[in-house]
């Protein structure tokens, strides 16, 4: 049984993750993102940027691919959740109610795929809000009583 989740950069969406048990696939929103920039609406390590610069030394960015594969997929979303090598990963398993078993699609569903260093986050419910639930808009924002909330729940480390 595939489960499709949507990659959010803030509040709108830009493509989805999907995963059938063996191999992900990325699919681009079909929502207009033409007024984001290439980097907010291609995230970084899941989309491979080539730079060429005219004789002026300007810099012109494009995309090697319009979709990544499962490999870079699955590269993206490991570096987005704490490795199976974490001291205290089996905690942190069991408190998320994945279980003992390391498995990084769980995990990457559990805390949205979200990282302290960017706005992009994952999501398969449509309330999700990204004013409630992403970690750097909370801190941005200082909503410390929710961040306390999710360390509690074991989605964020203490």
């Amino acid at each position: 049984m595939s489960e499709t989740y949507r990659l959010m950069f803030k509040e709108r969406n830009i493509g989805s993750i999907s995963y059938d048990g063996h191999k992900f696939y990325y699919r681009r929103s079909p929502e207009d993102v033409s007024d984001l920039s290439l980097v907010e609406h291609s995230p970084p390590g899941l989309f491979q940027y080539h730079i060429d610069f005219d004789e002026s030394g300007r810099a012109t960015v494009t995309l090697e691919s319009e979709s990544p594969d499962h490999q870079r997929i699955y590269r993206w979303l490991s570096r987005r959740v704490a490795p199976k090598e974490r001291q205290d990963i089996t905690r942190i398993l069991e408190s998320s109610g994945i279980g003992t078993e390391y498995d990084m699609w769980s995990l990457n569903k559990y805390t949205h795929s979200m990282r302290l260093e960017d706005y992009y986050w994952i999501s398969n419910d449509m309330s999700e809000k990204y004013e409630e639930i992403h970690i750097k808009h909370l801190i941005d924002t200082g909503q410390f009583e929710k961040i306390k909330e999710f360390q509690d729940k074991g989605i964020l480390p203490r």
